[in-house]
This record gives C-alpha cells, structure tokens and sequence, in this order.
C-alpha cells in the first residue's frame, strides 16, 4: 500500500486518499490499516490507510443504495443465512 501510494505521488504529483478493498471470502479476521516501520529505539515511518473488508460488512446495509458499485460488491459481504 505505501509503494503504490509514494509512487503515485510522485509520478503525478497530487495528493493520493490511499483506501484498500480486501474482496476475499477468507478469512474473517480484521486486516490492518497501517504499514509501520519501526527500529527498538524509533518508529521512522507510520501510513495509515482505509481498509474495506466486504467480508466484515454486512450485505443488508448496502441493500438500498442506488450505486451500481454497491451492488457488485454485495456479493463478497457478510451474508447470513436465515434459520
């Protein structure tokens, strides 16, 4: 996620909102949202991003939304089963 954000602000010199979408089915666990460097005595670098887990979102929510784009990745979000 850094490389891909420092190389796009370089290249075209604007200011990048750097967001992943994670659209796995597994696992569930939470990913993180930041990339850290760190040594024992410093941390020399902290990037913190936007992390879209669809398989953490639940499908219910995104249901009435009038955006094609939600509806596409519905598909990859938390649906439960009824009983």
């Amino acid at each position: 996620m850094f490389r891909y954000f420092s190389r796009l602000s370089e290249k075209f010199n604007v200011l990048v909102y750097p967001v992943v979408v994670f659209s796995y089915t597994t696992p569930k666990t939470p990913e993180p949202s930041v990339y850290q460097v760190a040594f024992p005595n410093r941390i020399v670098l902290q990037f913190n991003y936007d992390a879209i887990q669809l398989n953490q979102l639940n499908w219910g929510d995104f249901v009435r939304q009038p955006n094609p784009v939600a509806s596409a990745l519905m598909a990859k979000m938390n649906i439960a089963m009824p009983r």
